[in-house]
C-alpha cells in the first residue's frame, strides 16, 4: 500500500524525504551526495534512500534491443515509485531522461551544481587517443561515440560493451578491450577520476544531452525550483521532442553568455 508522501520543504516536525534512484554504485553514490546536501541545508528533513531495480539494469543485451522502452530504461521505475507514493522524490541523470516520451504529472528539477559534462578516455597504458594505433579496441556502445569515433579515428575498432562504470574499467584493465570511454562525471562520483588517461572536450566528442546534470523529479506542489536550470531542462526536452532524439544521439549542446543560451 502507497503511503502519502511528505512533501518537500514544508514545515512542522522532523519529515522523512525518500530519495528513489538506481541500486549500481554510482546511482548510491549520487544519493548520498544529495542526502547530506539535504542535511546540511534543510534542518527537520531525514532522507531516506529507496534502491530500484530498473529494466536497465537487468537486461543484459544492447539497449536498442528494448525497443522504445529502452529510452526509458534506467527512469520508468523510478519515477513509477514516486507516482505511487513509495517515494518523495526519484533522483536521475538527466541524459538518461528520453525527451520525446511524454513525462508523468510531476516536475523535473535540476540541482544547480552541474558536474564536468565531458567524456574521457581510459587506456590502462596512459595513451592519450590521438596516439592510439590501428587496431586498437575501444570499448563503447553509445551511438554517438561510436559515430564520432569512427569519423574521426576510423582505425580504432569499437567494441560493444554494457555495464555500470566499475565493469567498464574492469574490462580495460583484464585485456578484455584496450581502452573504454566514459562519462567523466561518472568516475568523479564513485572516486576513480584519477584513472582518467585524457579528458576529451565537448569539441573532440559531443557529450550526451544533459550530461553531468543530475535531475530531481518530485510533485509539481512539492518543491521550489531553479529557474535558470528550469530553463535548460526545458529547452533541452523541446529539442529532443521536435527531433526524436534521446542520450544515443549526438544532437545539441548548450552554453550560457550572460543571458543568452547557445
Amino acid at each position: 500500500m502507497s503511503t502519502p508522501r511528505a512533501g518537500l520543504g514544508s514545515g512542522g516536525m522532523t519529515q522523512r524525504i525518500r530519495i528513489a534512484s538506481r541500486a549500481s554504485a554510482m546511482a548510491t553514490a549520487q544519493v548520498e551526495w544529495l542526502m547530506a546536501e539535504i542535511v546540511r541545508t534543510t534542518p527537520g528533513v531525514a532522507p531516506e534512500f529507496v534502491p530500484v531495480s530498473t529494466e536497465g539494469d537487468r537486461w543484459a543485451g544492447p539497449l536498442s534491443e528494448l525497443g522504445k522502452s529502452g529510452k526509458g530504461a534506467f527512469i520508468s521505475a523510478v519515477t513509477d515509485r514516486v507516482l505511487q507514493g513509495e517515494a518523495d522524490l526519484a533522483l536521475h541523470c538527466l541524459k538518461d531522461m528520453p525527451g520525446d516520451v511524454p513525462a508523468p504529472k510531476g516536475l523535473v528539477c535540476l540541482y544547480p551544481a552541474r558536474d564536468d559534462l565531458n567524456d574521457v578516455l581510459v587506456h590502462p597504458g596512459g595513451l592519450k587517443l590521438d596516439d592510439l594505433p590501428p587496431g586498437t579496441r575501444v570499448g563503447t556502445s553509445a551511438p554517438r561515440r561510436i559515430a564520432q569515433l569512427t569519423a574521426s579515428h576510423p582505425h580504432l575498432v569499437i567494441v560493444p560493451v554494457r555495464g555500470n562504470a566499475d565493469t567498464r574499467l574492469q574490462l580495460a584493465y583484464s585485456g578484455q578491450v584496450d581502452a573504454v570511454i566514459l562519462a567523466n562525471a561518472g568516475l568523479r562520483r564513485i572516486g576513480r577520476e584519477e584513472e582518467g588517461t585524457e579528458i576529451l572536450g565537448a569539441y573532440r566528442m559531443m557529450p550526451a544531452l544533459g550530461a553531468g546534470q543530475l535531475a530531481m523529479q518530485v510533485h509539481e506542489d512539492d518543491a521550489a525550483t531553479w529557474p535558470c536550470s528550469r530553463i535548460a531542462t526545458a529547452t533541452r526536452q523541446v529539442a529532443l521532442r521536435n527531433h526524436l532524439a534521446s542520450v544515443w544521439i549526438p544532437y545539441l549542446h548548450s552554453l550560457w553568455s550572460v543571458a543568452t543560451m547557445w
